[in-house]
């Protein structure tokens, strides 16, 4: 048997499980958090057209300026007041994002001028703010100074935010090019589940159908059905044959480990091409990853947990999301460094546990870190990395951010 994989190694492996999403357009109006599946680059200048930073006056020359006598009784609209040109000694009303027209030097702040009987007058506080105001093209934001036409915007894989979709859509964007979410199937196993209540002894709640959909979501997936199974070999095999034809990941729980009682490690076994079998970490070790056929030939990424809950979740970060964020385009989601209050000591493998940061930023490993225990990871800050070869106090470790 091929020796396991170390968690970062699985992370890698996990990255190929599955190929690129295909790409479809998406109003801006929807596109916050979703992924760009091209790059986007600016399709003319940003901004478009020279225009004004300021209320003031459009002028040209040192001035004093007479006022233009077409708008000495009101005000134009942006465009029309700066379609027509500016002549030399003339000073016309201008409103921030106002057309500068031809023959325009700056533009001089509204509280700067004195203007009577169609003159107008400079008075600024002092001589230099006099002379930076006459600056040539004070006041006067040029066209393509944002970005050129053809900058780019977005870089495929970007998770789009709202400060993406605004910058966006002043560039005239209607809409953009977005990997569309994987849709994932989840089936958890176990004979000893309950839904709902209190669990008598010998049952135990289901810890994963309340929540996976949530995480699912967050790293940009579409959970789109989560069937709870018996043990039975016949039911696993019939949902993992439904799940595959529809979905382009699927996520198992438990049934990983190698008893007669695990069904799910067998079923893959049998008929799925092996990616993962086992990662040399705790908890997480049963881990599986494969990829099984649908009947139309594609080759569906199966990731398989462990059903200890925190076993599972250390899973679902180094299998799942890497697996998610390669088929949306994204990089990996970089892990820190951080450094341990106390030292740790060696142990058979490399140990992912849940860690606390302080506010010095030195880290503390959580209490309550067993494989089928959750209170740790609910207060936790991040997943530390202790090395199989343990840790003097204060050495660097990764530490690895959680999908929530």
């Amino acid at each position: 048997m091929p020796e396991e994989p170390t968690w970062d190694e699985a992370m890698a492996l996990a990255s190929g499980l599955g190929g690129p999403q295909p790409a479809r357009l998406t109003p801006l109006v929807r596109a916050a958090g979703c992924t760009a599946a091209h790059d986007v680059r600016a399709p003319r200048p940003i901004p478009h057209y020279d225009s004004s930073a300021m209320d003031g006056y459009v002028v040209s020359g040192p001035g004093p300026w007479r006022l233009d006598a077409v708008v000495a009784d009101g005000r134009e609209d942006h465009a029309a007041s700066g379609a027509r040109p500016l002549h030399q000694g003339a000073a016309r009303p201008v409103l921030t994002g106002g057309l500068i027209p031809e023959g325009a030097d700056g533009v001089v702040r509204q509280e700067y001028l004195d203007v009577r009987g169609g003159r107008i007058r400079l008075e600024a506080p002092d001589s230099e703010a006099a002379r930076r105001e006459l600056s040539p093209g004070r006041h006067i934001r040029t066209a393509g100074c944002e970005a050129p036409e053809g900058a780019l915007m977005v870089s495929a894989g970007t998770v789009l935010t709202p400060a993406h979709i605004s910058y966006l859509t002043v560039a005239g964007f209607d809409d953009v090019p977005v990997a569309a979410p994987p849709r994932v199937t989840v089936l958890t196993t176990g004979d000893e589940v309950i839904s709902q209540g209190v669990p008598e002894p010998g049952q135990v709640r289901d810890s994963f159908t309340p929540v996976l959909p949530t995480v699912l979501r967050s790293l940009g997936a579409e959970p789109i059905a989560v069937h709870r199974l018996s043990d039975a070999a016949s039911a696993l095999e019939g949902a993992l044959h439904e799940a595959v034809e529809v979905s382009d990941l699927v996520i198992t729980t438990a049934g990983t480990g190698r008893s007669e009682a695990d069904s799910v490690r067998r079923l893959l076994t049998l008929e799925a091409e092996p990616v993962i079998d086992g990662i040399a970490m705790r908890p997480g070790h049963p881990t599986m990853a494969s990829r099984i056929r649908s009947s139309a030939g594609r080759a569906v990424p199966v990731a398989a947990l462990p059903g200890n809950p925190l076993a599972a979740m250390v899973a679902l970060r180094i299998v799942v999301q890497p697996a998610i964020e390669a088929m949306l385009g994204r990089g990996p989601a970089p892990s820190e460094s951080a450094r341990l209050a106390e030292p740790t000591p060696p142990s058979p493998s490399d140990r992912l546990v849940p860690g606390l940061r302080g506010a010095d930023g030195v880290w503390r490993t959580a209490h309550s870190t067993g494989a089928h225990m959750l209170r740790g990871l609910a207060g936790s800050d991040g997943l530390l990395v202790l090395p199989r070869a343990g840790l003097a106090a204060q050495d660097p470790t990764p530490v690895l951010d959680l999908p929530w």
